[in-house]
């Protein structure tokens, strides 16, 4: 019949109908790609951000060497620069800034961009902590014998002697002092031997160092 309703057919989608859908389709996918992209490169910026952030969150500034550094010798402002590095890659007891370093020595070979710690100098810390005293002190020493030095390396234990001043016999300054640096120097005669000692004998052996002729033997 010619009045009818239209056939199933006429209700089918037109061809441009279905290019229309297919350019919406396409245009929602390169838009959700878009976006996810977009998302994910904040989220990049923002991860940086955070370890570069002044107020150390994410980062803080640590002491390193600034060049290669020799055991014995003694930190100046050219041997030191800051770097600011991620907080989970510090070391304990990294130094972190220049004051801390100041005028301290360098106990064993540090390499140029290492973080300087307290144990990689002659700190109060390192004292105390060998020899379990928290006012054990480091004395420089000369011996009279420069042969001993040649003999001497870090944890050797001496007794320090010195002549009498009336008698001349040598008598003992300082028992039992540990050897905690022999520094490497091409010129024998110019390597001192870093001692730790408990504060008062340290003081005692500093002030025998002014005025005599020091000699050491080996436990």
């Amino acid at each position: 019949m010619s009045g009818t309703a239209d056939s199933p057919r006429s209700l089918e989608p037109s061809f441009l109908d279905r290019w229309e859908d297919l350019r919406t389709a396409a245009g929602d996918h390169r838009l959700r790609r878009a976006a996810a992209g977009l998302l994910a490169s904040i989220a990049v910026v923002l991860a940086a951000g955070d370890l570069l952030r002044p107020d150390g969150s994410g980062s803080l500034e640590v002491v390193i060497a600034a060049r290669d550094l020799t055991p014995g010798s003694v930190l100046t402002p050219d041997d030191l620069a800051l770097l600011r590095v991620p907080q989970e890659v510090i070391p304990d007891g990294a130094l972190t800034t220049r004051e801390q370093a100041g005028e301290l020595t360098v106990a064993g070979p540090i390499r140029r961009g290492e973080i300087l710690t307290d144990t990689r100098l002659l700190t109060p810390r390192l004292t105390a902590a060998a020899l379990d005293d928290v006012d054990a002190r480091i004395v420089p020493i000369r011996p009279a014998d420069r042969a001993i030095v040649e003999l001497l390396v870090a944890g050797d234990r001496v007794d320090i002697l010195a002549a009498d001043d009336e008698t001349g016999d040598p008598r003992p300054i300082a028992r039992d002092a540990l050897v905690v640096l022999v520094p490497e120097v091409l010129d024998i005669d110019e390597r001192p031997v870093l001692v730790a000692l408990p504060s008062e004998a340290a003081s005692t052996l500093a002030a025998a160092s002014l005025t005599r002729g020091l000699t050491m033997t080996l436990h």
